[in-house]
């Protein structure tokens, strides 16, 4: 339940600043940086550039395969900002990021060689509308989209040991607003749309969710001693059923010294791709595990191909849909400052509905196990 926020320095300079670096390690290790930032009467930019590779290196030389492969990958980075007026500015940034690594892997004293790809750009867009002192909104847009792929096949012989792909996306767009109420409050609201899509190897299909979210916060001193902030967030999902998350915070200064502060809050969780639909088997161990939604119909097929030995599951309980987690926690502490000294103690508890596990489902001729999902409380 934490957020860190990395605010990167605006270029402030109307002459061409940067640096550039080159440093170089053990194991053939290099990296290059490039970083310049220009400001015109409006518009100010920045553009960062850096290549990484190394060698690899092997820290059980006694065993077949490097513990880190060879690898290249390249990062540059770009960001625009534009004062329309000085009370309407504007944010933009994309970024891009490629890596190819050397892959290996040894079984049944067969080294399986082959390479890993993996590459991934994001953009982001947020226009910052101050209408008052009292009054601002932010509209936000943002994309990214990564890829992964690795081949590792037998160099002499030609079989494919593993041959793997990996697309994921994510749009989301979002308007917030601030508007300071009285003197000792203020009140954030906001609403967004996310669409997520995932196209993988073990995956029979491609798979999408979207959902809608309206969330507000209220964040008020009551006095010189207590802080209160009241919160609540509503989502739609296109699998889910809604869900309504609402939380309490406080604090209270007993003195200048010495504070007590609680919280309570609720929170869910929806299953993720993996847990609903993989289909993956481990070739070298033999185990499989398979999502939730696709178990019932892959484990007929393992059964009618013989690979079965027996299922330790009543089917029936993969009818009912796999639940998203829910939580209610429960945060109590008190902290002291004083002089050079300071001490906290936080005492919490938190309290599951639908925890996602994985558990056996089947067992399977080979002797290995058929994992899933499951909702424990």
């Amino acid at each position: 339940g934490g957020v860190i926020n990395i605010i990167t320095e605006k270029p402030a300079s109307p002459a061409l600043k940067g640096n550039a670096s080159y440093r170089i390690g053990s194991f053939e290790q290099q990296d290059i940086n490039l970083n310049l930032k220009k400001r015109f009467e409006k518009l100010r930019l920045s553009l960062f550039a850096n290549r990484f590779s190394s060698d690899g290196y092997d820290l059980t030389p006694e065993t077949s395969g490097q513990t880190v492969h060879p690898f290249e990958n390249y990062t540059f980075n770009t960001r625009v900002f534009y004062d329309f007026k000085e009370n309407l500015t504007l944010f933009t940034s994309a970024r891009y990021y490629n890596q190819v690594q050397e892959a290996g892997f040894t079984f049944e004293d067969v080294d399986f060689e082959g390479d890993s790809q993996e590459q991934e750009w994001n953009t982001h867009a947020r226009l910052d509308h101050k209408w008052n002192d009292d009054f601002n909104i932010s509209y936000e847009f943002y994309y990214t989209n990564y890829q992964a792929a690795e081949l590792l096949a037998d160099p002499i012989g030609g079989e494919v040991l593993s041959d793997s792909d990996f697309n994921q996306t994510l749009l989301r767009p979002e308007i917030r607003a601030n508007y300071k109420i009285t003197e000792y409050g203020t009140l954030t609201a906001g609403v967004g749309y996310q669409v997520e899509a995932l196209d993988r190897t073990f995956f029979d299909e491609r798979v999408q969710f979207d959902s809608q979210y309206l969330y507000a916060q209220y964040d008020v001193n009551l006095s010189e001693k207590w802080n209160v902030i009241a919160g609540a967030r509503f989502d739609n999902h296109s699998e889910y059923s809604n869900q309504f998350s609402p939380k309490l915070a406080a604090i209270y200064n007993i003195n200048e010294s010495i504070a007590v502060k609680g919280s309570v809050g609720y929170g869910f969780k929806a299953p993720d791709f993996r847990q609903l639909y993989f289909d993956f088997t481990n070739s070298a161990v033999g185990y499989t595990v398979l999502g939730y939604n696709v178990a019932p119909g892959k484990l007929n097929e393992l059964q009618a191909q013989g690979q079965i030995l027996d299922v330790v599951v009543p089917l029936n309980d993969l009818n009912d849909p796999l639940e998203a987690e829910s939580s209610i926690g429960y945060n109590l502490g008190m902290t002291y400052k004083k002089g050079k000294w300071n001490a906290e103690l936080n005492l919490f508890r938190n309290d599951f509905t639908n925890l996602i596990d994985t558990r056996i489902i089947a067992r399977r001729t080979n002797g290995q196990n058929v994992f899933s999902y499951v909702n424990f409380d």
